[in-house]
């Protein structure tokens, strides 16, 4: 039993795959940059990574910014479509 080489029409179709999800990644990412220069953000303490905040909201829509027991401040994100946490 041989192992049979792929011929040279699925050698370009896997490479033309390869090729489309390297470019939409490229291009996502391109437009995620701009998307998070486009403002800035003031208020924030210097312990808050703002990008870090904002592609969060863009990426899933939620992010919790609050200030912990400990005085600390923090941010919950979520990338699930479930709430990020429960009033009580």
């Amino acid at each position: 039993m041989s192992i049979k080489t792929p011929s040279i029409q699925n050698q370009n179709f896997y490479q033309s795959i390869y090729n489309n999800r390297f470019t939409w990644v490229n291009i996502f990412e391109k437009l995620m940059e701009i998307a998070v220069s486009a403002f800035s953000w003031s208020g924030f303490p210097n312990t808050i990574d703002t990008v870090y905040l904002e592609r969060s909201l863009i990426t899933t829509g939620k992010a919790v910014y609050f200030k912990s027991e400990k005085g600390i401040f923090r941010i919950l994100l979520s990338d699930r479509s479930e709430a990020i946490f429960e009033m009580q």
